[in-house]
């Protein structure tokens, strides 16, 4: 009798167990606020750099760095230095900007007037913050 019961308990033991993974695992949801939803049309117009960190330090040196994004593929940057224009290539992950120090920038993430994205200038580990600014 005892082990009859024993084997009753375990088995819905068990059940409740599957019951209950089951009512978690339906309840996990994917955040679609964090999927890339990033056109070339989103892309055009200046964007300032507000924060930048190279290697995960905040550094103020290139905080004044802006973007122009154009319709024929060209950058406007003053990122190396002096404003120059270069061609980019863009996909919804990646921005490739053709300069003479090619820039390969990853867009961790867009969204209404603010855009963060990633790269490796040198040796270093930049991360940038950009906000959608008004052309001069």
């Amino acid at each position: 009798m005892i082990i009859k019961y024993l084997k009753l308990n375990y088995t819905i033991s068990n059940i409740s167990i599957f019951i209950l993974f089951i009512i978690l695992l339906g309840s996990c949801r994917v955040d679609k606020s964090q999927k890339l939803d990033v056109t070339i049309e989103n892309l055009y117009g200046k964007w300032d750099i507000i924060h930048a960190t190279r290697n995960e330090k905040e550094t103020k040196s290139i905080e004044t760095a802006y973007f122009v994004f154009q319709d024929d593929n060209s950058v406007k940057t003053n990122l190396f230095g002096s404003q120059n224009s270069y061609t980019f290539v863009f996909d919804s992950k990646t921005i490739d900007i053709e300069s003479p120090t090619p820039l390969k920038m990853k867009i961790l993430k867009m969204k209404n007037d603010t855009l963060e994205l990633t790269s490796k200038i040198g040796v270093f580990d930049m991360k940038f913050i950009l906000k959608k600014g008004i052309e001069d």
